[in-house]
């Protein structure tokens, strides 16, 4: 294998319907689409990765923690880089501010244009159940982006994204990748195909 795939793993807290306008926003901003901050900078402007994104997953039931995933598929000789520069943006959010509109149109518009129909509203209605929503939470969601601000989107980053331990999980070849390289990331722990596969 010549790539190196790097993921970054860490659970949040409890879900809470309070956060999801402010998470929509970041993931749309920081990591989920090309235009983000994640992709501009790794793969457009450093070309150290084939593909990646970065994204704080909400979960689908209200007792149910979110989870910070980031993710990174590189050359196996621009791992070390690779890794450095998703931490430098794990730890810092730039700001960009035709980046941060254009983020915030699209999240408003994503929902102005929506439209839920047939078997989707009886599906829709159970998710919204689940999250302990008794209501279309989309308005919510859409109220709640309208008053965001950059400065929101960073102390929200501040407080759930940077400077808090990550599990890594890496799939490379190790006549690629040196294990002292590793190492520098934390304690590592070889998986055997039995325990990936389970045979």
């Amino acid at each position: 294998m010549v790539q190196s795939e790097i993921r970054w793993i860490r659970n949040g807290g409890v879900f809470n319907p309070d956060l999801t306008a402010k998470v929509n926003l970041f993931n749309s901003y920081f990591g989920g689409g090309m235009g983000s901050i994640v992709f501009q900078t790794i793969r457009e402007s450093k070309a150290l990765a084939y593909s990646t994104f970065a994204v704080y997953s909400s979960p689908d039931r209200k007792d149910k923690n979110y989870a910070m995933i980031a993710y990174v598929g590189s050359q196996a000789d621009k791992m070390n880089d690779a890794v450095a520069g998703m931490n430098e943006l794990l730890n810092v959010l730039p700001q960009a501010d035709k980046s941060f509109e254009a983020s915030k149109y699209n999240a408003l518009n994503a929902l102005e244009t929506s439209r839920v129909t047939k078997d989707d509203i009886i599906q829709s209605y159970f998710a919204d159940q689940k999250l302990g929503i008794d209501h279309d939470s989309r308005i919510d969601e859409y109220n709640g982006l309208k008053p965001l601000t950059f400065a929101d989107i960073k102390e929200f980053h501040t407080n759930n994204v940077a400077n808090k331990p990550y599990n890594y999980c890496i799939v490379a070849s190790e006549k690629k990748v040196k294990l002292e390289d590793m190492q520098k990331f934390g304690t590592v722990t070889k998986l055997t195909l039995e325990q990936i596969f389970g045979y």
